[in-house]
């Protein structure tokens, strides 16, 4: 027998044989978000600017996302903020 069975290793990504890494990656981190800034929007031939171009720090390409994949960053309210859309709310609904 082996020596190396029932033993925890580590390994990259880009060594991975089975499964494809871009199906690892997804696996492990589909649902997940990342974080850039915007630097162009593309077409795809048939609607106008229909992807954003975005800078992800830590990748060496920029990506290519759907524009209605891309969505502003949570910035959380300030107490004054949640007061004036609570008064909002509270007037829309009388």
């Amino acid at each position: 027998m082996d020596t190396m069975v029932n033993t925890t290793v580590k390994f990259q990504v880009q060594d991975v044989i089975h499964p494809c890494p871009v199906e690892l990656l997804c696996q492990l981190y589909g649902t997940e978000y990342l974080r850039g800034d915007v630097i162009a929007m593309t077409d795809d031939g048939q609607e106008p600017a229909n992807f954003a171009v975005v800078r992800v720090e830590g990748l060496r390409e920029p990506v290519i996302v759907p524009r209605d994949k891309v969505h502003l960053p949570f910035v959380p309210y300030s107490l004054t903020d949640q007061m004036v859309v609570a008064e909002e709310l509270k007037a829309s609904s009388v």
